[in-house]
């Protein structure tokens, strides 16, 4: 059956319906609809749509057609109620309502589209709700969002080093095509340990990425910031060499000098203190030190959005006691170094890493995650428990034919409203190097991104999208 056919046979149908029912209709808009799009797209992703059709209830048509266009090449892969026609050459889709879906004053209608790899600019959408009124013809155009702009996709950053050249390299890849965007070199005189990025300082309107570094002959301990866009070196920042570095991570600007704070967890192996030194990225001097349980042995780093309401940011370490296994999160003010909170986590598992994300269960404090590994019996897991309460909301789970090594959140990627996780991993046997990204609400995968076994995989970050 032709398009012109189909449509004609859907006009018909509606009405026979309308031709038997008597009805007070009144001329208007009994049916309108408004489109709500994402802010943008990015290429090679899952876009989410959602239509809010409006029934005037004394007003009621027995029946309706929606009808939205959207643009040709991208594929509609999921919706809700399904359609009833899908024409990809044009980018029409058609639902069919009739009788009681349509007396609901209130029909939620929302779909997935594969955006392609090769979109780029704006895009348009368009659509209407048709129904009969006292045997007439209306079509009503849906409101709301009509254009979408592209939108550049974060970059995955993967810290590593060639055991034969000691070549140290970041290896940056789309987050979402997973095609490579650049390498920066860093000084193989130095054994890297971590990454982090930078807010710019060179002024170019790229982020900086700094590693974490240690000469093992000297034991000097370096922080190198090179801009992620040209690969040249921004600064050095040196750190006390009395500690053994282990983490690092980024303070917002503490001093009010324009620039990011650099914080460094270290621990002196011969008194067992544990310390984080916040210095200032920009002139490289000392802002504060804040000291940790040395109870505990440290693991990993990461700075907290305010718990305590001191317009401060908390610091997190990851610890683990080494005779009785106990695992725990330790949050301490930034600002004043005194203890907010320990979130305790499942000694069942090994704790990895650690990240933190955003509220995902609506009370106000941020969530914590922390990347484990059964021992025994290899499952690899993400616990999310709230900062706040130190309660369980969620396991995601990974695969555990690869050896997790870092965890990274991604920002929502299939625009569910939930950021995802990525965990960087190694298979033992081949040695390949991939970077799994699955959705933190529903634990789903959502892409594989690999990365070069020439390197030793050692740190993931995320740069957002220059």
């Amino acid at each position: 059956m032709s398009r012109a056919a189909y449509r004609l046979e859907l006009i018909l149908l509606l009405g026979l319906i309308f031709s038997c029912f008597s009805t007070s209709l009144v001329f208007g808009q009994a049916v309108t609809g408004i489109r709500d799009l994402p802010d943008g797209y990015v290429p090679a992703s899952i876009l989410s749509v959602s239509l809010d059709i409006e029934v005037e209830e004394a007003a009621a048509p027995n029946g309706v057609i929606l009808n939205e266009l959207i643009p040709i090449g991208w594929n509609i892969c999921n919706t809700s109620p399904p359609y009833s026609s899908f024409e990809p050459t044009t980018g029409e889709v058609s639902w069919i309502f009739l009788a009681a879906s349509v007396n609901d004053t209130d029909m939620d209608v929302s779909y997935e589209l594969e955006v392609p790899a090769n979109a780029t600019g704006t895009q348009v959408f368009s659509g209407s709700v048709n129904y009969l009124t006292a045997g007439i013809p209306v079509s009503n155009e849906l409101t709301g969002d009509v254009t979408i702009v592209e939108i550049g996709a974060s970059e995955l950053a993967v810290l590593g080093v060639n055991a034969s050249t000691s070549k140290v390299v970041i290896q940056l890849k789309d987050s979402s095509s997973g095609l490579a965007v650049n390498n920066v070199w860093f000084s193989h005189l130095y054994e890297p340990l971590d990454l982090r990025v930078v807010p710019d300082i060179s002024s170019n309107g790229a982020f900086e990425l700094a590693v974490l570094s240690e000469n093992t002959g000297t034991d000097k301990v370096i922080v190198q910031v090179k801009d992620s866009l040209t690969g040249l070196l921004v600064r050095n920042v040196w750190f006390s060499d009395t500690y053994t570095p282990l983490a690092l991570d980024v303070l917002p600007d503490v001093n009010s000098n324009g620039a990011s704070e650099l914080a460094v967890l270290s621990e002196n192996w011969s008194t067992d203190k544990v310390i984080v030194q916040v210095k200032d990225s920009l002139t490289g001097l000392l802002i504060k030190n804040v000291w940790f349980s040395d109870m505990y042995e440290p693991l990993a780093l990461q700075v907290v959005p305010d718990i305590n309401s001191n317009d401060a940011p908390e610091l997190a370490v990851l610890s683990m006691n080494s005779i009785t296994a106990k695992v725990v999160v330790q949050i301490k003010d930034s600002s004043t170094g005194l203890m907010v909170k320990n979130v305790w986590f499942s000694d069942t598992y090994t704790p990895l890493a650690l990240d933190v994300l955003p509220d995902l269960n609506s009370n106000g404090s941020p969530e914590l995650a922390v990347l484990s590994k059964n021992l025994i019996t290899g499952k690899v897991v993400v616990q999310v428990k709230d900062s706040f309460t130190g309660l369980l909301i969620k396991n995601v789970w990974f695969s555990d034919t690869y050896e997790p090594l870092a965890l990274q959140l991604v920002p929502d990627i299939n625009y569910n409203g939930f950021s995802e996780l990525a965990v960087l991993s190694k298979n033992l046997i081949n040695g390949k190097v991939v970077v799994q990204v699955k959705d933190s609400f529903a634990g789903l995968l959502i892409k594989n991104v690999w990365f070069s076994d020439a390197y030793e995989p050692l740190a993931l970050q995320l740069v957002p999208d220059n």
